[in-house]
């Protein structure tokens, strides 16, 4: 069959999400008696920032926070089960506007047009064919499989759909790329998703009928209201664009060895001094923005344990492991044998 395919894409490099996202997990320790400030607060995401709509957490910071819940907890599926705390108001203006879409294929256009608003990094992406309308989720970042973050957004995905057609709708097939029992066994019971199969994608498998049924509770005016709300946020979103242009350049460049100022500059059409001045106008500089991508980067590469420290290394834009090995002890305070140790 011939396939459409959509690609939500994703702007910044090092990630970051609305805050409010990570509500369901506080509450979900504060049910089961866990000192869930105090979890925040070492992860150094202050719970207050959890209710602020310009608040926003980088991936990394999530990645340790999400680390800390499982090990805290002892149950690798802790995250997923904090999902009855889950509401659409998490996502802020875009919950709002899917609630009033005309259709589930209205709703999921907003989240391609504005998933921005939301998180900046490329997490979910659409196949159709005559038959069926799937939701696939991204499973290559680093770190994801072992937290498991694909299962999670797809439950918030799933949970997503329910709202809009009825709490015990039934997708045609959900594949997970997992083999952790208790993930299957709470998308099959807990869920009540009878059809889930093992694969190597994590996806959520529609009859391609309920794409286009009108829902309940769509409004055209509100619907109206929602986008201008959000269209207003993206404006002020991509005030930040060229320090994500200067990120995405040094992503595709630094393994090359090749990531001199001049050259980024360049891929971007200014001279150096432009670039100079364009990012001093927003208080950064090269050297700052190379910094900060280095450190996301390494966080990434370290959780990847197929990865060798020379190869992380070369990946980073360095010569040598031992110039890895002094950068990151200066960020970190400890090497990145002993940072992988203690994984």
């Amino acid at each position: 069959m011939e396939q459409k395919q959509k690609t939500v894409p994703g702007t910044i490099i090092d990630g970051n999400f609305l805050a409010a996202i990570l509500l369901m997990f506080w509450h979900g320790l504060k049910e089961k008696g866990y000192d869930q400030d105090a979890i925040f607060t070492r992860n150094k995401i202050n719970p207050a920032d959890l209710r602020n709509t310009e608040t926003r957490i980088d991936v990394p910071t999530r990645n340790r926070l999400f680390a800390d819940i499982l090990k805290t907890t002892g149950d690798p599926c802790f995250l997923l089960k904090t999902m009855e705390h889950w509401h659409p108001s998490n996502i802020g203006a875009l919950g709002y506007s899917w609630l009033v879409s005309s259709s589930l294929r209205d709703a999921f256009a907003r989240a391609d047009r504005y998933i921005q608003t939301v998180t900046s990094t490329r997490e979910f992406y659409f196949n159709e064919d005559r038959d069926s309308f799937s939701i696939v989720v991204d499973t290559d970042k680093p770190g994801d499989i072992e937290l498991h973050v694909p299962e999670l957004i797809l439950a918030i995905l799933l949970h997503m759909v329910r709202v809009s057609l009825h709490r015990s709708f039934c997708p045609t097939k959900i594949t997970l790329a997992t083999d952790n029992p208790e993930c299957i066994y709470y998308f099959k019971d807990t869920l009540n998703c009878p059809v889930v199969e093992q694969s190597d994608k994590t996806s959520l498998i529609l009859p391609i009928d309920v794409i286009d049924e009108p829902l309940t509770y769509g409004n055209q005016d509100l619907a109206k209201l929602t986008d201008q709300s959000l269209i207003t946020y993206l404006a002020k979103f991509d005030k930040e664009n060229v320090i994500n242009q200067v990120k995405s350049k040094l992503l595709a460049l630094l393994s090359s060895g090749n990531y001199s100022e001049e050259k980024v500059a360049g891929e971007l059409n200014m001279s150096t001094s432009k670039l100079q001045r364009v990012l001093a106008e927003k208080e950064t500089s090269y050297r700052q923005l190379l910094l900060e991508v280095r450190q996301s980067l390494a966080e990434r590469y370290l959780l990847d344990l197929n990865l060798s420290l020379t190869e992380v290394a070369f990946l980073l834009g360095y010569s040598e492991a031992g110039s890895f090995s002094r950068a990151y002890k200066q960020w970190t305070g400890q090497s990145p044998s002993a940072a992988r140790a203690s994984l």
